[in-house]
């Protein structure tokens, strides 16, 4: 079930937040939370029924784990191994097996049959959060908690599909307590403005620069260098409002139950840096690859590790093995994104990218900040370009291609993807604009991708300021959220997704 749907707006939520707060108004709160993993499954299943045996048994191995690990009957290390080396299988299986065997096949010449596995949704989220809550158990990290308040922990429908990643630690004291078991207007109203934000990331703007990047990219072979840098702009700024809005509707719909989740996105597009970019891009990934990742390699090689007194005193590990660690902590976040060459390549390149600036970071802070800014969002236009591409081929055609056409522009067709029906309207109500699109093609697409632009990087975040509830500004939600429903009749699925 998508978030930009009207099963989802007019059916699954209303009932979804009427049984839920019903339920605790009864002083059934257990009731309550099952009645919530209950909407959760449905929603999850929604997509396709297959699925839910999948994350369902997902759910109980790891919560089995959790339960061992927490004995002392068993050898603990082994058990935490197990479920750590279950996870990685399962995810191997569904996303990465079909990409092993084609690759051995190619390597070999061998003739080794391909699965064609569904991958199931989210299978990335709901899988690295799982793993993070067997860590976080094994270092006793986490508080007393039953098998409801962990399948609502992994469930929780707002950010299953494509997260944030949470932690165990996050949400479980939100699930105890008794005072959000009340409904409080004050938050449902919060989640109102913040859904209706997201929601017209996704559909006003994700949505139409969509249909220019899809349109674009089979034409590889033949597209022009003004093109190619406009299909990498513009998929760059495509998958920042597709994201960032699903994960402001995700905080929007969690604030309707009371319950906050991590914010996923802070101005990314602003940064000056790559450390700065995933500080602020896909922020809990980050953390997740920091934590479970990046330290434990870090502190984990022999003659490597420092004790307590070294690390309160800030000592630093040596540099070419704090530089690999990093290379190599991208490369699993380009695997985790999904099983093509593209995604490992722009992890690997990521990596480097970001080690190289944390060697000269010293000599590039003296830079101008403009200066950064540019040589940085280069960097990461040209990733999203590889990102984005089906294969190896297609983007380095399409990077063979920025030396072409110059003089040749953009072609009518890829303009065309610009016409949305709001402008059509208003270019056949005032003949001056109607006059004015015809003898510049382009201008609808200048308008749409300058205002995207300058959304990504002007205005403060949506989560760095607080929200004005006064009648001008319900006016112009209610107008946002009336505008992105009317354009829902185009659904288009986020692109996390597929990852």
């Amino acid at each position: 079930m998508l978030f930009n749907s009207y099963i989802f707006i007019f059916l699954f939520l209303p009932v979804a937040l009427i049984g839920y707060f019903a339920l605790n108004k009864m002083e059934k709160p257990k009731l309550a939370k099952a009645f919530l993993v209950l909407m959760s499954l449905w929603f999850y299943a929604y997509f396709k029924p297959i699925y839910l045996p999948i994350i369902v048994g997902s759910i109980c191995v790891n919560f089995g784990f959790s339960k061992l690990l927490r004995s002392e009957k068993y050898h603990k290390k082994s058990i935490f191994i197990l479920g750590i080396v279950f996870n990685i299988a399962l995810i191997f299986v569904f996303k990465y097996l079909d990409f092993t065997v084609s690759n051995i096949n190619a390597l070999f010449k061998s003739n080794l049959p391909l699965q064609h596995i569904i991958m199931p949704l989210g299978i990335s989220f709901f899988t690295f959060q799982q793993i993070g809550y067997l860590v976080d158990v094994w270092n006793e990290e986490t508080a007393e908690h039953d098998f409801l308040e962990y399948s609502l922990f992994v469930s929780y429908f707002p950010q299953l599909i494509a997260g944030p990643i949470v932690s165990l630690s996050e949400m479980l004291p939100q699930f105890k307590d008794e005072a959000k078991r009340r409904f409080d207007w004050d938050s449902f109203t919060d989640g109102i403005y913040i859904f209706s934000a997201g929601l017209a990331k996704k559909v006003l703007l994700a949505d139409t620069l969509g249909k220019m990047v899809d349109y674009t990219y089979p034409l590889y072979e033949t597209l022009t260098g003004p093109e190619v840098i406009a299909a990498g702009v513009l998929y760059t700024l495509q998958l920042y409002f597709d994201f960032s809005g699903y994960c402001d509707m995700a905080f929007g719909l969690a604030r309707m139950f009371n319950f906050t989740l991590p914010i996923n996105f802070n101005s990314p597009l602003k940064a000056l840096s790559i450390q700065e970019y995933w500080d602020k891009w896909h922020i809990t990934l980050g953390r997740f690859l920091e934590k479970y990742v990046f330290m434990p390699i870090a502190f984990s090689t022999p003659g490597m590790k420092l004790n307590a007194y070294e690390k309160k005193k800030g000592v630093k590990k040596p540099q070419t093995w704090t530089v690999i660690t990093m290379i190599l902590t991208f490369l699993i976040s380009g695997i985790w994104h999904g099983a093509n060459w593209t995604f490992i390549l722009w992890g690997v390149l990521h990596g480097f990218v970001r080690a190289y600036q944390h060697i000269v970071r010293k000599k590039r802070n003296k830079l101008p900040k403009a200066l950064r800014w540019i040589t940085n969002t280069a960097f990461v236009v040209l990733a999203m370009a590889l990102f984005r591409a089906d294969s190896l081929t297609q983007f380095f055609t399409m990077l063979g291609r920025l030396g072409t056409g110059w003089g040749d522009g953009i072609r009518i067709g890829i303009l065309n993807c610009f016409d949305v029906m709001e402008l059509v309207y208003i270019e056949k109500h005032i003949p001056a604009l109607f006059v004015l699109s015809r003898k510049a093609p382009w201008i609808n697409m200048a308008l749409i991708s300058a205002l995207a632009a300058f959304i990504a990087l002007v205005p403060k975040n949506l989560h760095e300021k607080p929200i004005k509830k006064n009648v001008l500004s319900a006016i112009g939600i209610f107008i946002l959220f009336a505008w992105s429903l009317v354009s829902l009749s185009n659904m288009a699925t986020f692109l996390y997704f597929n990852f």
